[in-house]
């Protein structure tokens, strides 16, 4: 037995489904805009330019960060200590990764006092590599 929708519910399906395309087409649109926009500031101004345009516009980047220690329970119901990233994120066991921070990529958005975090890529100025330093 298959549940037919009314015309009302169909009219709605319809209208849902076109409006999510264009939302994906907007979104892929100021993407492109985004990634043009950062290549030719970089070519104009250079990495110092291009960094105050990514402060400016709140952009995020990954950076290396060290994990913090804390208590984990499982769906058991057993405690035992965990590496979390710096948003929160259950990282792994201490067990699997030592008993001392790490260092982890985690999300964050690039700012005046942490741009020494990254480097910006030669043949992709729009990619900040983050810097690693355990290296």
């Amino acid at each position: 037995m298959s549940i037919e929708n009314t015309p009302k519910e169909r009219g709605l399906l319809k209208n849902l489904s076109r409006r999510n395309r264009q939302l994906k087409w907007t979104t892929d649109e100021l993407d492109i805009s985004r990634l043009v926009a950062k290549n030719m500031i970089y070519r104009l101004g250079g990495g110092k330019v291009l960094y105050e345009y990514l402060v400016a516009t709140e952009t995020g980047a990954k950076e290396y960060k060290l994990s913090k220690i804390k208590d984990y329970t499982n769906k058991k119901g057993i405690t035992s200590k965990a590496h979390f990233t710096q948003n929160g994120h259950y990282y792994g066991s201490v067990r699997t990764h030592g008993d001392t921070p790490i260092y982890v990529l985690t999300e964050t958005h690039v700012e005046e006092d942490n741009k020494h975090l990254w480097k910006v890529s030669e043949e992709h100025p729009h990619n900040l590599i983050p810097i690693d330093p355990r290296v």
